[in-house]
């Protein structure tokens, strides 16, 4: 599927497209959260393109609006459930190695028969320390929307073999992954990085133990980061 998203010049007198928003609950749950839970066995007898099938009708349907001027927020409004129990992971990785990555992702979701909807985007390469746009000339992001059942760190797993042994060099979205250790921050940062992180972090709170662990969270301890 591809998604247009021209870049116009702003004329008064356009109507505001309305965005289109899910009905959720006072703890955040939208209808049928727990429908896959229920269904994953049935799920996984099902052909992959033909689960991919559904969520790419209900992601045309519901969640881009194409053909019409208005705000990001406006126009893309995808954070809805495809089908409840869905998560989403993203790797970046340079510009450069994209077409190797296209073909990398795909044998490894085929081996995992794992039903997901990809996505990728170009963007200007970031200076933060750790930074996971931080790939020249430009980081390619690879997006990828999962089934969230075993498979989900497992795809990640094999991934980072997978790019490992292509010789890839890769970061994960900070908030989109089932969890980073030491040895995989440090292949994708370097040791020198996560040291000067480090360095900083002590600085800016004055080597204050009980202010740090305020800002800790469960992904930086298990990163060796807090």
């Amino acid at each position: 599927m591809e998604a247009g998203a021209p870049r116009v010049a702003f004329e008064p007198g356009h109507p505001t497209p309305q965005p289109r928003w899910i009905v959720r609950d006072k703890n955040g749950f939208a209808p049928g959260v727990t429908v896959l839970s229920a269904v994953r066995g049935l799920l996984r007898l099902l052909p992959p393109r033909f689960l991919t099938g559904l969520q790419f009708k209900q992601y045309r349907k519901v969640a881009l609006l194409d053909g019409v001027r208005g705000t990001p927020g406006q126009l893309y409004t995808s954070s809805i459930y495809y089908l409840e129990g869905y998560t989403e992971s993203a790797l970046g990785v340079s510009v450069n190695d994209a077409p190797e990555m296209i073909d990398i992702c795909s044998q490894v979701a085929r081996k995992l028969r794992l039903p997901s909807i990809s996505q990728v985007r170009i963007v200007h390469r970031s200076e933060a320390t750790l930074g996971f746009t931080q790939h020249a000339p430009k980081t390619a992001v690879f997006e990828f929307g999962l089934v969230n059942d075993d498979r989900f760190p497992r795809f990640e797993r094999a991934m980072d073999a997978a790019l490992r042994q292509a010789g890839i060099r890769y970061t994960m979205h900070w908030s989109k992954n089932s969890g980073i250790d030491p040895e995989q921050l440090d292949y994708m940062y370097g040791a020198a990085k996560v040291a000067s992180w480090k360095a900083a972090r002590q600085a800016v709170f004055g080597d204050d133990e009980t202010l740090m662990q305020m800002f800790e969270s469960d992904a930086m301890v298990r990163a060796g980061l807090a």
